[in-house]
């Protein structure tokens, strides 16, 4: 029964939402103990190792201390008006129609925006030619496979190079925007407050790369210029107030700092405007191509390049499946 019960569960429910008390117990203590105890043995071990390396003493005790304001963090949670958030709810409702409306009577008939099959249909009845695609087409190219159909990418970076002579892709790219911010805050986040009306996000140092993270929900990536959703966000009473800072490029501005690079210093002087530093970075290091033409594609949002460096081809994604069938 316990089997069937487990199977039922795993069969309908997203893993996050299978809780222990499903767990016997007489299976759930022995592997709680374990791992525990493995975890304290990796730790010993971790910290000798750490203790070898110059430097990393220091490095690891930034981290703990990092570990333990983390925590109160996660302890302390946000306050949320739930209140705010469910009156909001009607007016993305409101709007969401209002836009469907709009690009069914643009497109001239109903479909499934949310679909990327049916909106692909849906721009090429209406004379789009598309030229972006998929990722598992281009990996089929690359790969030299040979394809029965060639399907297309309609991502927000295809829908923003369209917005200009298809005014209806900026519409879907609303109606997307809409529809996330309804979905993954308005009520998503009500669905994760205590009852208290806090939520407690979950921080990960993610040491690997040197960026935090956020999940549950993901507070780092809540909408910055739309203010909408923010103001959801509540000081518990009047003995607190928000502060809010936010540092241009820290990173990179520190790497300059710190390697005295002359090309990285030149994108941040005292005195006179800078040069962009990704941009520079496409040129030099990923295309290796003379910055002017990375320049003249910047303004072609599919990569396509109308007078490549002569004795090259352009490898922006519809010539280079020109190129793939042409070969066929």
């Amino acid at each position: 029964a316990k089997e069937a019960l487990a199977n039922l569960l795993v069969a309908k429910n997203k893993k996050e939402n299978i809780t222990y008390d499903y767990i016997p117990l007489e299976l759930m203590v022995p592997y709680a103990c374990s791992d525990v105890h493995y975890t304290y043995l990796i730790f010993k071990e971790l910290v000798l190792q750490l203790s070898r390396l110059s430097g990393s003493t220091k490095l690891y005790s930034h981290e703990m201390y990092l570990t333990r304001l983390l925590l109160e963090t996660e302890h302390d949670g946000v306050k949320i008006d739930v209140d705010y958030l469910r009156s909001i709810e009607p007016q993305f409702d409101a709007e969401i129609e209002i836009l469907a409306k709009a690009i069914y009577e643009a497109v001239g008939y109903e479909f499934n925006i949310a679909s990327s099959k049916q909106l692909i249909s849906a721009l090429q009845s209406a004379g789009v030619a598309l030229t972006k695609v998929s990722k598992a087409t281009k990996a089929a190219m690359d790969n030299g496979d040979d394809l029965d159909e060639i399907k297309f990418s309609v991502d927000k970076e295809v829908l923003e190079g369209l917005a200009a002579t298809h005014p209806f892709a900026a519409q879907v790219l609303t109606y997307r925007n809409l529809e996330k911010t309804k979905n993954t805050y308005a009520i998503g986040i009500r669905e994760l407050v205590d009852d208290d009306n806090f939520i407690h996000p979950s921080f990960n140092q993610n040491v690997t790369t040197g960026r935090m993270s956020c999940k549950d929900p993901n507070c780092q990536n809540i909408p910055a210029r739309d203010k909408t959703i923010r103001r959801a966000f509540v000081v518990p009473n009047d003995e607190y107030i928000f502060v809010f800072f936010d540092y241009s490029q820290i990173e990179i501005r520190l790497t300059a700092d710190r390697s005295n690079d002359p090309t990285l210093l030149s994108c941040y002087p005292f005195d006179g405007p800078g040069k962009d530093v990704h941009t520079i970075t496409l040129a030099d290091v990923v295309l290796k191509q003379p910055i002017e033409v990375i320049q003249a594609m910047e303004a072609d949002k599919t990569g396509h390049m109308q007078t490549p460096p002569r004795g090259e081809l352009c490898r922006c994604p519809k010539c280079r499946y020109d190129s793939y069938r042409k070969d066929r």
